[in-house]
């Protein structure tokens, strides 16, 4: 068995009158978790990994407060969301030449979701703050099998 992970804190701050915002560093994510177990013998190997990384910047906005402009003017960064990522891995070997492997890479199917949450001010010059999907696919699993000679 075999984990590691971190915690992560940066901040990149700015001006008053930067057009920027203060915000952590961009594809920094605050945390990241990898876990993997593990069977091994003489002709069987078995894995299966798990990992994790936390919301990340992948796109910067804008600030138009800076400039007199007014919060309903803001770009709002764009954040690569958490994604489960599940792995698994098998090969046999059998004689003194052949081994058989086959593998699954991303189990769960989970999405690529990029999100901002922009802020902007309602009919009551309220502030209110909506979360919208920008970006959005699927990978997909990844099946692959393969037979090694060994000559």
């Amino acid at each position: 068995m075999r984990f590691n992970g971190a915690l992560i804190q940066s901040n990149v701050t700015f001006s008053k009158e930067s057009l920027e915002h203060d915000r952590p560093m961009q594809g920094q994510s605050p945390y990241i978790v990898n876990a993997g177990l593990f069977y091994n013998n003489d002709n069987l190997n078995v894995g299966i990994m798990y990992n994790v990384i936390g919301r990340r910047i992948v796109g910067i906005g804008r600030s138009a407060d800076s400039h007199g402009g007014t919060i309903d003017n803001d770009v709002p960064d764009m954040f690569e969301m958490p994604r489960h990522a599940l792995d698994l891995s098998i090969s046999y070997k059998f004689g003194r030449r052949f081994e058989l492997s086959a593998g699954v890479r991303n189990i769960l199917a989970a999405p690529v979701v990029y999100k901002q949450f922009p802020k902007f001010t309602d009919n009551n010059e309220v502030i209110q703050k909506r979360e919208q999907i920008t970006k959005y696919y699927n990978t997909g699993q990844n099946i692959s099998m393969s037979l090694r000679v060994n000559l």
